[in-house]
């Protein structure tokens, strides 16, 4: 946080970081120990989307969903780099992914699970803006990161 010339650091939990940082549209940092996969004995999936597509999802929740509308189906589009397969997909920040080739899709678990079957693409249904519109994008990952145009 800044205060005039000052800045100092919060410690807190997850739920009132993602609060504060949804009221205030502010970023979160996180210690990387704190996200290190065997922290307390928690095994956490390797996370080769955010590699191959560039994108960083989170799950909707009640807070999430009352901030973006409609229901608390889906994950939701926290970051899309750059240049990423993500990116060249169409996806935005603050897209929500409702399903993948038709299935629904709500933890980023699942999702990590559902896209590798699709090597050559996917398609995937996205709920944008505040008219919560609905689009179809394809998404193809690239082994580093890039993809193939839609």
């Amino acid at each position: 946080m800044k205060s005039g010339d000052r800045s100092f650091s919060i410690d807190s939990r997850p739920s009132d970081a993602i609060a504060l940082a949804l009221r205030t549209r502010s970023p979160i940092f996180v210690r990387s120990e704190v996200l290190h996969d065997d922290v307390a004995g928690i095994s956490v999936p390797k996370l080769t989307h955010r590699k191959r597509l560039g994108i960083v999802l989170q799950a909707m929740n009640p807070a999430l969903a009352r901030f973006f509308g409609g229901g608390e189906k889906g994950l939701l589009v926290s970051q899309v780099s750059s240049g990423s397969a993500g990116d060249r997909s169409g996806l935005r920040r603050g897209d929500i992914i409702l399903d993948v080739e038709g299935e629904a899709v709500s933890t980023v678990g699942q999702f990590e699970k559902m896209y590798p079957e699709y090597s050559d693409g996917f398609n995937v249904t996205v709920r944008r803006g505040k008219n919560h519109s609905k689009i179809r994008l394809r998404l193809v990952p690239g082994r580093d990161g890039s993809a193939q145009p839609k």
